[in-house]
């Protein structure tokens, strides 16, 4: 498997916990389960939704997300927020700053004045954006039950309080791994373009494996640029350079008539998502263990 793991995630595949997630009879189900899921959210709340659906944003979203929790939900000052991107490497000053004023204008936060000096106007995040948030973590919570029958996304909907400890722990492990390894190529070029994620979804919501008829993996629906495009709120002129290079790859294609087929996924290309996804729900679950002190250890259903 072509790993995307940082140095600091790397670890994390040695891990029993890793070959439980890798080698599951159900986690490819589980994982187009989950694809839907996303993709249905991104449908009935697109704004709000978009912000996990490119790389930097999400990556911005999770460390707001942290400092507002952090705060107490008192506020996030705008300045500490910059500093902190800028810390960490995610953007540059300028495209955060640029972010926290779209996030304004669509009212995904809010200021707030503070009562100690009325000069001071903190950033909240409103309440339907906390919910969304709550709602991806438990999305994943769920992918994770559906291995071994937990009950993680039941616990996380019935103890509000526990997306204020977890949240935070996630955000450390993403503030550790934000490049993307370049052995990756594929990944890489869906999931740092505007909805890339949304893309991937769509792809890897329709996966199916190799069998008798045809030896690759593919999608049981047809799919044209022009549909993918519509669907991320691209032009299909920026998608199409997309996925010109991921052909030149030799990652992805039509079985058919351009367009009008399913589209085949190169092993590699399958591969790079499924690392990433292991990834993720492994730093979910770490999160989730160290705050709930569970022994994390998947019992797959026979």
């Amino acid at each position: 498997m072509h790993k995307i793991l940082s140095a600091h995630e790397a670890d994390f595949a040695k891990s029993s916990l890793f070959s439980s997630l890798a080698s599951h009879p159900g986690l490819i189900d589980a994982l187009r389960a989950q694809a839907c899921k996303l993709l249905a959210t991104a449908q009935t709340h697109p704004r709000a939704a978009s912000i996990m659906a490119t790389h930097q944003r999400y990556l911005m979203a999770h460390l707001a997300m942290s400092m507002y929790v952090r705060s107490g939900r008192t506020g996030i000052h705008v300045a500490a927020f910059l500093d902190a991107v800028e810390q960490h490497g995610i953007v540059s000053r300028n495209t955060a700053d640029a972010f926290i004023k779209e996030m304004e204008h669509y009212r995904i936060i809010e200021r707030k004045v503070s009562p100690s000096d009325k000069r001071l106007k903190p950033v909240v995040l409103t309440q339907e954006t906390l919910d969304l948030a709550r709602h991806w973590h438990i999305v994943h919570f769920e992918t994770l039950d559906a291995l071994d029958g937990g009950e993680r996304g039941t616990r996380f909907r019935a103890e509000p309080g526990l997306f204020d400890e977890v949240q935070p722990l996630v955000c450390e492990t993403l503030m550790k791994s934000i490049g993307i390894s370049q052995a990756a190529p594929t990944f890489s070029l869906f999931v740092w373009i505007d909805d890339g994620s949304v893309i991937l979804d769509r792809i890897f919501s329709e996966i199916l494996p190799p069998d008798n008829s045809d030896p690759r993996w593919r999608t049981s629906g047809h799919h044209s640029i022009a549909s993918l495009a519509q669907l991320a709120g691209l032009s299909v002129t920026h998608l199409s350079r997309k996925f010109a290079q991921a052909m030149r790859l030799e990652s992805i294609g039509w079985t058919g008539r351009p367009g009008r087929s399913p589209l085949w996924i190169s092993q590699n290309f399958f591969d790079e998502y499924l690392s990433y996804q292991i990834a993720k729900l492994m730093m979910l679950e770490a999160a989730l263990n160290r705050t709930i002190h569970s022994a994390g250890i998947l019992h797959p259903r026979k």
